[in-house]
């Protein structure tokens, strides 16, 4: 995978093109992805979302696509306190936006 080339969520076949199941391409380098940062968090609300749509559910709270950690979608066993320190540590935005 190249840096200069759009990342793509999806799988390869037919000698290692990609073959999208999404559409969705990230301007962004693969590296930036396996970081904590916004760029994992854009790419792993997509997925969520799309786990979600298999469910009925069109769109999931936790993630926004921009990046984002919606803080009132953590309430749950105590994970909101561990989640938005670990935003606040990898300079994630952390958002009281509900929606």
């Amino acid at each position: 995978m190249s840096p200069e080339r759009p990342t793509t969520i999806g799988h390869t076949r037919s000698h290692g093109l990609p073959d999208s199941r999404t559409g969705e391409q990230y301007r962004t380098r693969a590296d930036d992805l396996a970081q904590p940062g916004p760029q994992l968090i854009e790419a792993a609300a997509l997925l969520l979302d799309e786990l979600g749509q298999a469910f009925g559910v069109p769109e999931m709270g936790q993630l926004s696509r921009d990046g984002r950690i919606r803080r009132p979608y953590w309430a749950s066993h105590g994970l909101r306190g561990p989640i938005v320190a670990w935003a606040e540590k990898n300079d994630i935005e952390v958002t009281d936006e509900t929606i």
